[in-house]
């Protein structure tokens, strides 16, 4: 970009800066509107390449990473403060040589079996397990056809009362999902099968304290929390792959058991992290059904009143979440307006700076998703000390997560709404079509798959944070 043209942006966010009366809703400009206009990259990306393509940088790798060194070029100097970010997934290997030294501990509570901090949590030290000693769940629509079943019985539509007969209905259309689909063994769809059965009931939101202190991952093949915490923030002096927040504690809440997560455990779970310090909370899960999306809702609020981002992912069904179901979210009615403006939903981009940019299993949504992140073959920590390769919307969302809690790290002074403004608006723009996701692909602009039309840039987000950041 020329000089002429950095000096019209400067001036025109300026504009926008002292437009505003209190530092807190200080508009975020749009400076980031440079489209790069690159041949797609010919060759296969190399070993090297692969292993951390998402932190490369389009203009000099010809790959759509995050441009994560040019970030740390430009803060190269700046003074950063600990950012605690909140991984509520399943557990975390906690003693994994590149997580350990990043771990979120609370110092105010020795491992004594008792609530020393009288947060209602006992030896959290660091973080806390709502799950308990459960691991194999239902998913949430055998969970409600076991709820229905137990208020309808074998009633007939006949008997079934007006205000009831959209749960009849709904319920016997799950009940035949859910036949359909069990085959006789395993838990995800067999409506028998009660993981929380002795347990606090998981439908009643008055018992909040629930679950142990056992944060790390129930076994080796539980890699995914794991993997997210890595991408946010492995030491970036480790042994293998370097996280992108250079000055962050990891905070451990297990939440996600093998099949659907509770919305009681994801609430409380988001509460827990506000409560105890967290300044982003990453959750990298979703799910179709959610019969207490209002706990999660007034969770996201609390959220935001306590000006903490909120960081999901969009799911990996290849669908348009305007439309379909999708959750956690934070619009309950699809037609609405957002609940409010601390929540991040990304979806997944590939490392082709072409058509097939977005990756074909992301959702995406011109309304409720915000913005793209790398999410395809993202090398990170996983149990045991070691590495994988993964792919996912789980793995797009941590990168903006990293994003984020690099952002608060050295610009501390910043709301949650700025951050989430700076991440999508100083995103790279994508002016070219490309293939929508999913099992009919089509080519549509950019701007039909996410509210910003962009993909994340940390490089551009931190000057525009360092920008911001001058006039408060």
């Amino acid at each position: 970009m020329n000089d002429l043209r950095k000096s019209y942006l400067l001036a025109l966010s300026l504009c926008f800066l002292f437009s505003c009366n209190t530092t807190k809703k200080l508009a975020v400009p749009d400076i980031n509107d440079t489209v790069l206009n690159l041949p797609a990259k010919s060759n296969r990306l190399t070993a090297v390449q692969l292993q951390a393509w998402g932190h490369a940088d389009l203009a000099t790798d010809t790959i759509p990473g995050i441009s994560l060194a040019k970030a740390y070029e430009f803060l190269a100097g700046k003074t950063s403060t600990t950012v605690i970010a909140a991984v509520t997934d399943t557990g975390i290997d906690i003693d994994h040589q590149d997580l350990k030294p990043v771990m979120w501990t609370n110092t105010d509570e020795p491992v004594d079996g008792k609530d020393n901090d009288g947060n209602g949590f006992v030896d959290d030290i660091n973080g806390w397990n709502f799950l308990g000693d459960t691991y194999d769940e239902n998913l949430e629509m055998t969970r409600m056809v076991r709820m229905f079943k137990a208020q309808f019985g074998d009633k007939k539509m006949g008997e079934i009362a007006p205000a009831e007969m959209a749960d009849y209905k709904l319920y016997k259309k799950l009940a035949k999902q859910v036949a359909d689909s069990f085959t006789g063994s395993g838990s995800y769809y067999n409506v028998d099968f009660n993981a929380r059965k002795g347990q606090p009931d998981p439908y009643d939101y008055t018992i909040k304290v629930y679950g142990n202190s056992n944060v790390k991952n129930s076994d080796n093949s539980e890699a995914h929390a794991s993997h997210v915490a890595g991408i946010i923030g492995a030491a970036r002096d480790g042994e293998g792959v370097e996280g992108i927040a250079d000055n962050v504690q990891i905070m451990s809440l297990r939440v996600v058991p093998k099949g659907d997560e509770y919305d009681k455990d994801v609430a409380l779970g988001i509460r827990y992290a506000v409560d105890n310090g967290a300044k982003v909370i990453n959750a990298s899960f979703g799910k179709s059904f959610s019969p207490k999306a209002a706990w999660v809702h007034e969770a996201i609020k609390y959220a935001a009143e306590k000006d903490v981002v909120i960081v999901l992912s969009s799911g990996n069904s290849g669908e348009n979440i305007d439309v379909a179901p999708n959750f956690p979210n934070d619009t309950p009615e699809y037609d609405k307006a957002e609940i409010a403006n601390n929540v991040i939903t990304v979806g997944a981009n590939t490392y082709n700076y072409d058509e097939s940019l977005p990756a074909a299993f992301s959702n995406y949504g011109k309304k409720n998703v915000d913005i793209f992140a790398p999410g395809v073959t993202i090398l990170s920590t996983v149990p045991s000390g070691k590495y994988r390769a993964m792919g996912g919307t789980s793995m797009a969302a941590p990168a903006v997560a990293g994003v984020v809690a690099l952002i608060r790290s050295y610009y501390p002074k910043l709301s949650a709404n700025q951050v989430k403004q700076i991440i999508m608006k100083s995103g790279t723009k994508i002016d070219f079509k490309v293939m929508t996701p999913g099992s009919e692909p089509t080519l549509v602009p950019f701007t039909d798959l996410c509210l910003s039309g962009r993909i994340l840039n940390a490089y551009e987000a931190v000057k525009l944070a360092d920008l911001m950041d001058k006039k408060i």
